[in-house]
C-alpha cells in the first residue's frame, strides 16, 4: 500500500462495516463488460467494501427513473462504462453524468470513468483519472483480465481514499 500506512489501512477495514454504495452506469449494448467488472469487484464486495448497484437491481414495479436517480444521489462512488454507445446515451449524458458530476463537485462521490474502447471520450471525462491507467482502453489490452485488474485495483485505492477521508470529516 503506497499512500496508506499499515496502521491507517487495518484501522480503515474496521470501519469498512459500512459498505460503499456504488453506481454503474454503461449502455445496454455493454451488457457484457458490466457482467465482467461485476466479477472483478466481487472480491470488494465479499471483503464488505463495497454494495454495487446497477439498473439491474430495480424491482418490477417501481419507476426506474426515479430508482436511478435515488441510487445516484445515495451513491459514494459511481463508475461509468465508457463507450461510443454510452457517450452517445441522452439519458446517461443529461441524468447520470450530470448528477454525478455534481456530487463530485460537492465531495459527496467519487466518478470513475472506464474506457472500455477508442472513443471521443476526453470531451466528457478529460478532468477526471480514469481507468485502465492513461486511458487505454480495455478493449485494446491482448489480455482483458490484465485490464480488469487494474480497474480493481484502480477501484481499491479509490475505495481506501473516500474512507480516510470520512475518517478525516469525522475526526473534526
Amino acid at each position: 500500500m503506497s499512500t496508506v500506512t499499515k496502521e491507517t489501512a487495518m484501522g480503515l477495514r474496521k470501519k469498512r462495516r459500512m459498505r460503499l454504495r456504488l453506481f454503474v452506469s454503461y449502455a445496454h449494448e455493454d451488457g457484457k463488460y458490466l457482467e465482467t467488472l461485476r466479477n472483478y469487484l466481487e472480491l470488494l464486495r465479499t471483503e464488505g467494501l463495497i454494495e454495487v448497484w446497477t439498473d439491474k437491481d430495480i424491482v418490477p414495479g417501481k419507476q426506474w427513473d426515479e430508482e436511478m436517480r435515488r441510487e445516484l444521489d445515495i451513491s459514494q462512488i459511481v463508475v461509468f462504462l465508457v463507450s461510443t454507445l454510452s457517450l452517445g446515451s441522452k439519458y446517461i449524458r443529461r441524468v447520470e453524468v450530470t448528477s454525478a458530476k455534481r456530487r463530485h463537485r460537492g465531495g459527496k462521490a467519487v466518478v470513475v470513468p472506464v474506457i472500455l474502447e477508442q472513443s471521443s471520450w476526453e470531451k466528457t471525462w478529460r478532468k477526471f483519472q480514469v481507468l485502465p491507467e492513461g486511458g487505454r482502453p480495455v478493449r485494446a489490452f491482448g489480455r482483458r483480465d490484465v485490464a480488469w485488474h487494474t480497474v480493481e485495483l484502480g477501484l481499491r485505492k479509490v475505495i481506501d481514499g473516500f474512507l480516510i477521508k470520512c475518517d478525516g470529516a469525522n475526526e473534526s
